[in-house]
């Protein structure tokens, strides 16, 4: 019997049940009926990096030891690790040999030497991690050439009040998923596989890109130039043509196939970017220098509806308060081409103040530039805790004496740091609403000595509040930060869901208390297949719904 498992990459539960409970998602709405829906409980710490990996192996972080694509070392670089390897943990998928798989574009997983089928890697996810290659490499040229590239893959990033980048990738995403459910169909029509798992990754792409369109975010009511570009909900529209794409492959499914259709983790107003990306490493830097340098605003402005010089990069480092009047002036006034081509000279890398975007960009050209706490990097030396390159949550890590190359932190003071840093972190409050912008701390270790492998380079890693998407933040001591144009309109949330059909599964039911570590484990036994001791999930619990109440 074959079991088709779709992933929805980031697709958010609380836009999936209002969508299909309005009747925008027919094909959705057709599995919803045969089977069970449930939302999925994820972990609430690297909230973007680990659903994958999560899915892959159903073995949390603190086993796999993957937390995030970056790598920190001693001498204060930052490498890329991309994928996690799967050397201890293999993907699910792979472990029966004895089983005919089809993997198509399944992000963050490695090529599978073992697998017994196909696997295609990279056509068009979100943020794969990993190279274009499949173990049937003829197979994938032949559906490039038919069916075409996705126009998205690495070119799905544009920020918030960017609206003709905006408008094209929104454009990429929607021919991306009609051409993704065509090699879909001629993938399923090709053999009667075990499994057939693809995902869905345009929702990742929309929710980072669209979801200032959405009621609740704060740019949502604004009058951005270009709006009129887009529709009303773009997320509506990316979502309904997933439902398309779904009911051509339903189509040519097997009558009795089982049906599992997943997100790990979902999406929301981008309470995220800012404060990981500036907030935190501008906070430690006034924390430890005494002195502001990014994010210097005058007046807690409206938020913004347009960009200094149209780049969210040049708005953001026009607020630098460091400089002669000279440097402040090019950096008014200069346009950006000549600007850029000045600034490396005009602002050099100085060891007490953050580096030129420009300067990052061309000094770390494999680390992504766009992200400010690179712009700090080169004073983390100088510094007793710095914030590390994040794709979520807040992190920091000690500049400890033996651990780092030129730690200037005494091992015996880690902890009294560490609850000095905590304490003023919980001082930092969103400047618009008041809110208390730390929602929980994780210190992850106990003492620097800690040598486990396994553990994430943050020392401390912070959770920010979820209830409004702030643009400036304020601290008793260390004064405002911002505000500054929102970075990417939406996040991620830990929530996800998953909705499955056929046989063994009651119709119209309730899947309860649901974790994404058990997405694995659940698929396996629809396929009559057993998890391995080593995974912490299991296979989904399903109870009927009682009369009267809700079908979601």
């Amino acid at each position: 019997m074959t079991t088709i498992a779709i992933g929805l990459d980031s697709a958010d539960p609380f836009l999936f049940e209002e969508m299909l409970a309005a009747g925008a998602l027919p094909n959705f709405r057709k599995v919803r009926e045969r089977g069970a829906y449930g939302r999925l409980a994820n972990f609430d710490i690297f909230t973007a990096e680990l659903p994958w990996t999560t899915f892959a192996t159903g073995v949390p972080p603190e086993e796999t030891g993957y937390w995030t694509p970056l790598k920190y070392t001693r001498d204060y670089k930052v490498h890329t690790r991309a994928a996690y390897e799967y050397d201890e943990y293999p993907p699910f998928f792979a472990l029966d040999r004895k089983r005919r798989v089809c993997c198509f574009d399944v992000p963050q997983v490695r090529l599978q030497k073992s697998l017994n089928g196909m696997q295609f890697n990279a056509w068009g996810a979100h943020s794969p991690q990993v190279p274009q290659l499949s173990n049937v490499p003829d197979v994938f040229r032949q559906l490039i050439a038919k069916y075409g590239e996705h126009p998205g893959l690495h070119d799905d990033y544009a920020v918030a009040l960017d609206m003709d980048n905006t408008k094209k990738v929104y454009e990429r995403l929607m021919t991306g998923i009609a051409r993704r459910g065509k090699i879909c169909v001629d993938l399923l029509r090709r053999e009667p596989w075990d499994l057939f798992l693809t995902v869905f990754g345009e929702p990742h792409g929309g929710g980072h890109n669209l979801w200032q369109f959405e009621p609740g975010h704060p740019l949502c009511t604004e009058s951005i130039p270009g709006r009129e570009l887009l529709p009303q909900r773009p997320m509506w529209n990316i979502m309904q043509a997933i439902d398309t794409a779904l009911g051509e492959i339903l189509k040519v499914a097997p009558k009795d196939a089982n049906i599992v259709l997943f997100s790990p983790h979902g999406m929301g107003p981008n309470t995220m970017d800012l404060p990981s990306l500036l907030f935190l490493p501008e906070f430690m830097y006034r924390w430890n220098f005494g002195r502001a340098a990014l994010g210097q605003v005058d007046d807690l402005v409206d938020p913004f509806t347009e960009q200094e010089w149209g780049s969210w990069f040049r708005h953001v480092w026009n607020t630098n308060a460091q400089g002669d009047s000279l440097i402040r002036l090019a950096r008014k006034h200069l346009p950006s081409r000549l600007y850029d081509r000045v600034a490396p000279h005009l602002e050099p890398a100085l060891h007490c103040q953050p580096m030129n975007p420009v300067i990052a960009e061309r000094r770390y050209p494999d680390l992504p530039a766009w992200q400010p706490a690179l712009w700090y990097s080169n004073c983390w030396p100088q510094m007793k805790a710095f914030a590390l390159m994040s794709f979520s949550e807040g992190y920091i890590r000690l500049n400890v004496r033996g651990r780092e190359k030129e730690g200037i932190v005494e091992p015996a003071d880690f902890q009294a740091v560490v609850n000095d840093i905590c304490n003023e972190l919980k001082l930092l409050k969103c400047a618009r609403t008041g809110t208390p912008m730390v929602k929980k701390v994780l210190v992850t270790r106990q003492s620097a000595t800690e040598v486990d492998k396994k553990l994430p380079d943050a020392d401390i890693v912070i959770s920010w509040q979820e209830t409004f998407a702030t643009d400036a933040v304020s601290h008793p001591e260390y004064g405002r930060i911002g505000p500054v144009p929102h970075f990417r309109a939406g996040s991620h949330r830990h929530t996800g869901f998953m909705l499955m059909a056929g046989q063994g599964t009651a119709q119209n039911a309730k899947i309860v208390n649901g974790h994404a570590l058990d997405i694995a484990p659940t698929i396996l036994a629809m396929m009559g297949g057993q998890a391995p001791a080593y995974m912490k999930g299991k296979p989904v619990k399903v109870m009927p719904i009682s009369v009267g109440a809700p079908a979601l």
